[in-house]
Protein backbone atom coordinates (compact mmCIF):
# COMPACT_ATOMS: atom_id res chain seq x y z
CA UNK A 1 0.00 0.00 0.00
CA UNK A 2 1.33 3.47 -0.91
CA UNK A 3 1.54 6.05 1.91
CA UNK A 4 -1.26 8.63 1.83
CA UNK A 5 -0.23 11.06 4.57
CA UNK A 6 2.96 12.42 6.12
CA UNK A 7 2.13 10.32 9.17
CA UNK A 8 2.32 7.18 7.02
CA UNK A 9 5.88 8.09 6.02
CA UNK A 10 7.26 9.24 9.37
CA UNK A 11 8.69 7.15 12.16
CA UNK A 12 7.26 7.42 15.65
CA UNK A 13 7.92 9.03 17.95
CA UNK A 14 8.54 12.00 15.69
CA UNK A 15 12.03 13.44 16.16
CA UNK A 16 12.19 17.23 16.02
CA UNK A 17 14.73 20.00 16.44
CA UNK A 18 14.22 23.35 18.18
CA UNK A 19 14.96 26.73 16.56
CA UNK A 20 17.28 27.75 19.42
CA UNK A 21 19.58 24.73 18.98
CA UNK A 22 23.03 25.51 17.60
CA UNK A 23 24.71 23.70 14.73
CA UNK A 24 26.70 21.36 16.98
CA UNK A 25 23.72 20.35 19.14
CA UNK A 26 21.54 19.73 16.10
CA UNK A 27 24.26 17.74 14.30
CA UNK A 28 24.85 15.60 17.38
CA UNK A 29 21.11 14.90 17.70
CA UNK A 30 20.89 13.90 14.01
CA UNK A 31 23.94 11.65 14.30
CA UNK A 32 22.86 9.93 17.52
CA UNK A 33 19.48 9.08 16.05
CA UNK A 34 20.69 8.20 12.56
CA UNK A 35 18.42 10.82 10.98
CA UNK A 36 19.13 12.71 7.76
CA UNK A 37 16.77 15.60 8.40
CA UNK A 38 14.51 16.91 11.14
CA UNK A 39 11.42 19.08 11.29
CA UNK A 40 12.08 22.19 13.39
CA UNK A 41 9.22 23.10 15.75
CA UNK A 42 8.80 26.03 18.11
CA UNK A 43 7.58 25.93 21.71
CA UNK A 44 3.95 25.58 20.60
CA UNK A 45 4.72 22.62 18.34
CA UNK A 46 4.33 24.67 15.16
CA UNK A 47 6.53 23.62 12.25
CA UNK A 48 8.95 26.46 11.47
CA UNK A 49 11.30 24.63 9.07
CA UNK A 50 13.27 21.53 8.24
CA UNK A 51 17.01 21.09 8.83
CA UNK A 52 19.19 18.54 7.05
CA UNK A 53 22.75 17.27 7.45
CA UNK A 54 23.73 19.28 4.39
CA UNK A 55 22.32 22.47 5.96
CA UNK A 56 24.52 21.92 9.01
CA UNK A 57 27.70 21.11 7.08
CA UNK A 58 27.46 23.85 4.47
CA UNK A 59 28.91 26.67 6.63
CA UNK A 60 31.85 24.50 7.67
CA UNK A 61 32.73 23.32 4.20
CA UNK A 62 32.76 26.58 2.31
CA UNK A 63 36.31 27.92 2.07
CA UNK A 64 35.21 31.29 0.72
CA UNK A 65 32.97 31.84 3.75
CA UNK A 66 35.88 31.07 6.07
CA UNK A 67 38.10 33.53 4.23
CA UNK A 68 35.43 36.25 4.33
CA UNK A 69 34.25 35.66 7.91
CA UNK A 70 37.43 34.69 9.76
CA UNK A 71 40.09 36.59 7.86
CA UNK A 72 38.04 39.52 6.67
CA UNK A 73 35.54 40.30 9.41
CA UNK A 74 37.18 38.82 12.51
CA UNK A 75 40.88 39.41 11.85
CA UNK A 76 40.40 42.36 9.47
CA UNK A 77 43.00 40.91 7.12
CA UNK A 78 43.19 40.79 3.36
CA UNK A 79 43.55 37.29 1.91
CA UNK A 80 47.03 36.48 0.67
CA UNK A 81 49.35 36.11 3.63
CA UNK A 82 47.30 33.32 5.19
CA UNK A 83 46.26 30.15 3.36
CA UNK A 84 42.93 28.57 4.30
CA UNK A 85 42.17 24.89 3.80
CA UNK A 86 39.03 23.02 4.81
CA UNK A 87 39.04 19.25 5.08
CA UNK A 88 36.08 17.33 6.50
CA UNK A 89 34.91 20.38 8.41
CA UNK A 90 38.33 21.17 9.94
CA UNK A 91 39.68 24.60 9.05
CA UNK A 92 43.45 25.10 8.90
CA UNK A 93 45.16 28.47 8.64
CA UNK A 94 48.83 28.75 7.68
CA UNK A 95 51.11 31.62 6.81
CA UNK A 96 51.90 34.96 8.38
CA UNK A 97 49.52 37.39 10.02
CA UNK A 98 49.91 41.12 9.47
CA UNK A 99 49.79 41.94 13.18
CA UNK A 100 50.95 39.84 16.11
CA UNK A 101 47.75 40.70 17.98
CA UNK A 102 45.80 38.52 15.51
CA UNK A 103 47.55 35.31 16.61
CA UNK A 104 45.32 34.56 19.66
CA UNK A 105 42.23 35.09 17.50
CA UNK A 106 43.51 32.92 14.66
CA UNK A 107 44.82 30.22 17.01
CA UNK A 108 42.89 30.08 20.30
CA UNK A 109 45.40 27.55 21.70
CA UNK A 110 47.98 30.35 21.77
CA UNK A 111 45.75 32.88 23.51
CA UNK A 112 46.84 34.14 26.90
CA UNK A 113 44.30 34.77 29.62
Amino acid sequence: MDPRTAGDLMSTPVLTARPEWGIVETARFLHERGAKRLPVVDGTGTLVGIVSRTDLLRPMLRRDEIVDDVLGRTLRMTPGGVAVTVSEGVVSLSGQVEERSAIPVADPRRATH
